[in-house]
């Protein structure tokens, strides 16, 4: 028999694997909690996600939200690094009321009992990482991610923001290949230990439209070139549509790289609650319909 190839898979190798999955399509992703979202994204091990939009528009609430909802649904295990959510226990607070669907302020704000029972369930499955250093690398995070990955099994792992880790390029390499390079380890973390990984980046610039409204991002605008929308498997963005006559957050998939099993890129809307922090399927005025 031929000595094989480095690097070349024949036809033939991969034959019985191809009908498997002719046959048997690898699993369907998992629900993200959103009915209307279901159809264009789903949530599927060994993958990159990168949410973008402009700042202040609700990127890192949702994510909280999602990773909530993949607790509650699917029992997840997530590492999360948030430095914009500092103090952690301000950041706890807001994924209590995610979870307990009450707000953590106000004369209806949850009791103590409710708010501790919450934390004994998200203590296992929420771990904080990158808390204590004043220089956190992709590598360094990385690094925490593995461990408790041995240590308590871990499904999801969320970066937001990119914009806040210190970025290490190498000589003469500019951000485009430094860019193109990190995304490509996290590619191959993501599958050596079949995590999620999500990447929450702000775009390099803010356009306005003519009503000097800022038009919706997408991974393309952000700093560092193409390479994000080419390197990731899904692209997301998270913007809020508001104007005399609605107020929703629009969640804009772009980029399904599986779309057999994640679903396909579309647009829904989703109506955000202020006091949960959760987001709702949304209903238009009904002034919207009154013409069938």
């Amino acid at each position: 028999y031929p000595y094989p190839i480095d690097g070349v898979v024949l036809i033939e190798d991969v034959e019985d694997d191809a009908i498997d999955l002719l046959n048997k399509p690898e699993h369907r992703g998992l629900s993200t909690g959103w009915s209307d979202l279901d159809p264009h994204y789903l949530v599927s091990p060994s993958e990159v996600t990168v949410v973008t939009g402009v700042p202040n528009m609700g990127k890192s609430e949702w994510m909280d939200a999602l990773m909530v909802n993949l607790v509650q649904l699917e029992g997840w295990k997530f590492g999360i690094f948030s430095a914009e959510n500092f103090p952690v226990e301000h950041h706890l607070l807001k994924l209590v009321g995610k979870f307990a669907g009450k707000a953590f302020w106000g004369e209806n704000k949850l009791d103590e009992k409710t708010a501790r029972d919450s934390m004994l369930i998200l203590n296992d499955h929420i771990k904080f990482i990158g808390t204590q250093e004043d220089s956190v690398t992709i590598e360094s995070i990385m690094e925490q991610a593995k461990i408790l990955n041995y240590r308590f099994g871990l499904n999801g792992l969320i970066i937001d923001p990119w914009n806040t880790i210190e970025h290490k390029f190498r000589d003469g390499e500019n951000e485009t290949n430094y860019v193109s390079r990190v995304l490509a380890q996290l590619n191959a973390f993501a599958k050596i230990y079949e995590l999620h990984i999500w990447v929450v980046a702000h775009p390099r610039k803010m356009e306005n439209g003519l009503d000097r409204k800022p038009l919706v991002p997408n991974a393309y605008d952000i700093s560092g070139s193409a390479n994000w929308f080419n390197k990731c498997d899904n692209a997301i963005t998270v913007h809020r549509h508001k104007s005399a006559d609605h107020d929703y957050v629009g969640i804009h998939v772009n980029k399904i790289r599986f779309q057999y099993k994640n679903g396909t890129p579309g647009d829904i809307k989703l109506k955000y609650n202020i006091g949960s922090g959760n987001y709702e399927t949304y209903i238009g005025r009904t002034e919207d319909n009154l013409f069938g």
